[in-house]
């Protein structure tokens, strides 16, 4: 209605995942390196999840556009199957044909055709999206799944991409042996004010035959208080934004115009949402004056009157109810944690181990922490700060994170792949389960080989050599990566950045010996080749797109900007 008005070859907030419009924020790209990383390492299992809204499912598409005809893909959008029918459209999607429906008959004809496509030097990817939905017997069979392989590597690599809910059902207790098998997870995240500006600016460019529609700094403000930062309710106000702005013949977009259409859209739904939230307010309050009652009432009876009340609901008494509770509860603890290292049987690698965990139990886990970065961050040369007030932070992500961010620093956080780590070849905090309790520890890694890894507890004081093996059985599966992103502003596709920007990427590329690459502004033939050949060499998905991974893979060939390293260079990359 209003295309033309504007200037637009079609409506630039459609609500479908069309890859054309796909913004590449912080949180998408390190979403997209991860998945790009599983890939080229023949990862089992990768978890990606996000808010309702925050692209997922764009990504997916992206991502499948991206991959080579190396690779075979069978994408499943509707996971509402049970075991058999998630079966049966795996075949379908990959072309298997199979005269049964039974179960066993399915599993043997997609065997035979992994074991083909390996031997054609193919990969086989499952991508399933909306996986929140997936029940817990379909989930168990997508584990079953993983278990084809051969000695050296798997035959299918699964996508499982969700809501968060995704990462709730596997935590769950019964679905353990599922969780252990996901090598790589990541969360997308809400966008930034900043990047909220640029997605906007970013879709109509894409629209437009014109140029640009300008958005006031108002009118972005409002969008973003309105959307949280998520791309589909962005879409959502823009849309109806700029069909306000051609009903008042407006070619700007103003607060105002933002403000009315705000209005258009919660004006209907504004009144249920809050009777619905005061009856849940009113529904809390009454339960709160009912319990306090009840304690009341329950706290006058007398300690002989709540014995007697204790008998009646549960048939026995205090002393009988402790010592049946008391088992459960440890069970659960030690599920949590570790079990303490057996006793030395004389082998050196039981030694090993005792030494680890001795290690671990004098760590102060308050400090842990702080000692950890510092150590790591210590590294790199200069002067190092970290906030005290950074100490009272919770949350370990959003601690080290800010921990980063103070000293200059990005930060890239990934599992316990003790192979990444080789490749990158970058100190980093690797969390640790500890011995005597559910709290986490904090070691930094200081150096790596082919065999062991060298850990401090408090820098160079404290420092201990163990084999990969040995650290595995006691990782959270939670890397921090502290670097520095000496091209903050390239974004996961080259091809879209402005010309200075792929200037200085080609003078990185230079740098490191890639001679052949010139000095123009545009992404060409000659760069993408360049940036490829570094991420096959590497053992990346030789993609062309310049994400964190192949971002410090760029730096750390480059022996100007002093980076420090940590693998034994007799070693070879994994």
């Amino acid at each position: 209605m209003y295309k033309k008005f504007f200037s637009f070859r079609e409506r630039p907030f459609k609500l479908v995942p069309n890859p054309e419009y796909y913004y590449v924020s912080r949180s998408h790209e390190e979403a997209m390196a991860h998945l790009s990383y599983a890939i080229s390492e023949g990862d089992g299992f990768v978890e990606i999840t996000g808010e309702v809204g925050t692209g997922k499912t764009t990504l997916c598409r992206v991502f499948l556009d991206n991959l080579d005809e190396r690779t075979e893909v069978a994408y499943i959008f509707n996971p509402r199957l049970g075991p058999k029918q998630l079966l049966k459209t795996i075949a379908d999607e990959l072309g298997i044909r199979c005269r049964s429906d039974d179960i066993k008959a399915l599993i043997d004809a997609l065997n035979i055709y992994l074991i083909r496509m390996k031997t054609e030097g193919k990969r086989v990817v499952l991508l399933v999206d909306e996986a929140q939905n997936l029940s817990r017997r379909v989930l168990e069979q997508l584990r079953l799944l993983s278990n084809l392989e051969t000695n050296r590597s798997k035959l299918l690599q699964i996508i499982l991409v969700g809501q968060p809910e995704l990462g709730e059902l596997l935590d769950s207790y019964d679905l353990r042996q599922l969780a252990q098998r996901i090598t790589l997870s990541c969360h997308l995240s809400p966008l930034t004010f900043r990047e909220v500006r640029e997605y906007i600016e970013h879709r109509i460019l894409v629209a437009s035959s014109k140029g640009q529609v300008p958005f006031s700094s108002s009118a972005v403000r409002l969008i973003y208080r309105f959307s949280k930062g998520v791309p589909r309710l962005i879409n959502i106000v823009c849309d109806r934004s700029l069909l306000t702005a051609f009903s008042r013949n407006r070619q700007k977009i103003t607060g105002g115009i933002v403000r009315a259409a705000i209005r258009e859209i919660g004006g209907g739904r504004a009144a249920p949402r809050s009777k619905r939230k005061g009856f849940k307010l009113s529904l809390t309050l009454l339960v709160i004056v009912c319990s306090a009652v009840f304690m009341l009432w329950f706290y006058r009876q007398g300690t002989a009157g709540a014995q007697g009340i204790i008998e009646r609901i549960f048939g026995t008494t205090n002393s009988q109810l402790s010592p049946r509770d008391e088992p459960r509860q440890t069970f659960v603890q030690q599920a949590q944690v570790p079990p303490a290292p057996a006793q030395t049987s004389g082998r050196p690698r039981d030694a090993e181990t005792d030494a680890l965990a001795r290690f671990l139990e004098e760590m102060d886990v308050r400090s842990a922490r702080h000692i950890a970065m510092k150590s790591v961050l210590e590294l790199w040369g200069g002067e190092t700060v970290l906030d005290p007030v950074l100490d009272d932070e919770t949350d370990d992500d959003i601690f080290f994170k800010l921990a980063a961010e103070q000293n200059g620093f990005s930060l890239l956080k990934t599992t316990c792949n003790l192979g990444l780590l080789n490749s990158l070849n970058l100190p980093a905090i690797i969390a640790v389960k500890l011995p005597h309790g559910p709290a986490p520890g904090f070691l930094a890694l200081r150096a790596i080989d082919d065999r062991d890894v060298t850990l401090g507890r408090a820098g160079s004081n404290a420092l201990i050599t163990v084999p990969m093996d040995v650290l595995t059985a006691y990782c959270r599966d939670a890397v921090y990566v502290p670097w520095r992103n000496h091209l903050d502003d390239v974004n996961l596709n080259p091809r879209v950045q402005p010309g200075a920007v792929v200037a200085r990427l080609k003078r990185y590329l230079r740098e490191i010996g890639y001679i052949q690459v010139g000095t123009g502004p545009y992404y060409d033939e000659q760069t993408e080749l360049a940036v490829q050949h570094l991420q096959e060499k590497n053992g990346l998905q030789p993609d062309g797109i310049v994400g964190p991974l192949t971002k410090i893979l760029l730096f750390n060939d480059n022996p100007v900007l002093q980076i420090p390293h940590i693998r034994n260079e007799a070693s070879t990359r994994q």
